[in-house]
This record gives C-alpha cells, sequence and structure tokens, in this order.
C-alpha cells in the first residue's frame, strides 16, 4: 500500500498482483484500487503476503479475465456518504414528523 499523490496523503493506493490455475493452466492478474480517507479498506487489500491463497473470480469463456472483489475504491465514499445521511435523516426526521402530528392530534381534542 502507498500514496497515490505525495501530497495529499488522503489517497491511498492498495495493489494486489496474484497467480491462478485454470484448468490446468497458470494465469496472472491484479487488482489496483484507490482509497480517499479510507486507509483501512486500502490495508484489508494490502494484507495479503507472497504464498497467501485467496479466492477470485474467472470467465469461463476467457479465464485470462479474472476479478478479486475488493471494494469500490475512491467511489465508495463518495457512494456510501450520500446515502447514510439519507438514512440519518431519515431515522431523525420521520420519528419527529410522528411525533409532531402525535402532538398537533392532541391540541386538537
Amino acid at each position: 500500500m502507498y500514496h497515490t499523490d505525495p501530497v495529499n496523503k488522503r489517497v491511498f493506493r492498495a495493489e494486489l498482483q496474484y497467480s491462478y490455475q485454470f484448468e490446468g493452466r497458470q494465469l496472472t492478474g491484479r487488482v489496483a484500487r484507490d482509497y480517499f480517507l479510507n486507509h483501512k479498506a486500502a490495508d484489508k487489500l494490502a494484507q495479503f503476503h507472497s504464498g497467501d491463497k485467496l479466492m477470485v473470480r474467472v470467465r469461463p469463456d476467457r479465464p485470462e479475465v479474472s476479478y478479486y472483489p475488493s471494494g469500490f475504491g475512491f467511489v465508495e465514499p463518495v457512494v456510501l456518504a450520500p446515502m447514510l445521511l439519507f438514512l440519518a435523516a431519515f431515522v431523525v426526521i420521520v420519528p419527529i414528523a410522528l411525533l409532531l402530528v402525535y402532538m398537533a392530534d392532541l391540541f386538537n381534542k
């Protein structure tokens, strides 16, 4: 794992090179992800050492095309932040709105 930009220490790149066998063929693959403000996600990808075993997905019709699921990289906070804000707003606003409706009903009786 290393910083992608020596000036911006909040961006981390994790890179993993791996080899795999498919139907008797020895193949190689590589995954690189840039993580913004999320070094723990980069650490997860960078935790592997030479000789470690991991599961990769392979296209049976093109076995040279492989995929290791490693998250969304720098897109992750961009996607997750609005979703979490919406969820937090929903969790806070809905109970308050229900309370206000309940109180309005009490005062109108």
